[in-house]
């Protein structure tokens, strides 16, 4: 199964970029505008509606629908978070599609206090369907992914620091 890293240092505290990345509103903030993120509904553990800003803990799932470029059919996703933890100058979640366009998907977000800011990690595990060309599309969809967390490094940075 293929495994996509990134990494970026972010000048500000390990509190302030984990907070923004706690809601389904970070992740619409760090989506560029060409994907055509809609976010349908987020549920908490416990299965009540949530506003989007609400605190993503574990058990919570996000409903959402991608449109890129806005055109073609549209892409159904269902994301949970599947663990999440924080302490002292750290902290990290997981997601995983329940429903959506892939094999597979896995996300790992790691956050790290390093010299008065942040060391922010992305760990995707990922496996594309048949018709992205399963293994054979991978090297393409890497580069697409590559070109994607750039983007959302430079928001990250715009938002936090």
């Amino acid at each position: 199964m293929p495994v996509f890293e990134h990494e970026t240092y972010v000048d500000a505290p390990v509190e302030r970029v984990w907070t923004f990345h706690s809601s389904v509103e970070g992740l619409k903030a760090l989506t560029p505008g060409f994907l055509g993120l809609e976010v349908l509904e987020v549920r908490g553990p416990d299965g009540t509606v949530k506003p989007p800003s609400a605190e993503l803990v574990e058990g919570s799932r996000a409903s959402m629908r991608l449109a890129p470029l806005g055109f073609g059919p549209s892409l159904s996703w269902t994301s949970e978070i599947v663990e999440r933890g924080e302490r002292q100058g750290e902290a990290y979640f997981v997601d995983e599609m329940v429903r959506g366009p892939f094999d597979r998907w896995r996300h790992r977000h790691d956050f790290t206090s390093e010299d008065n800011g942040t060391r922010v990690v992305d760990r995707l595990e990922y496996s594309l369907p048949w018709w992205l060309m399963g293994r054979l599309g991978s090297p393409a969809f890497e580069l697409q992914l590559k070109m994607l967390f750039r983007y959302r490094a430079r928001k990250l940075k715009e938002r936090v620091e």
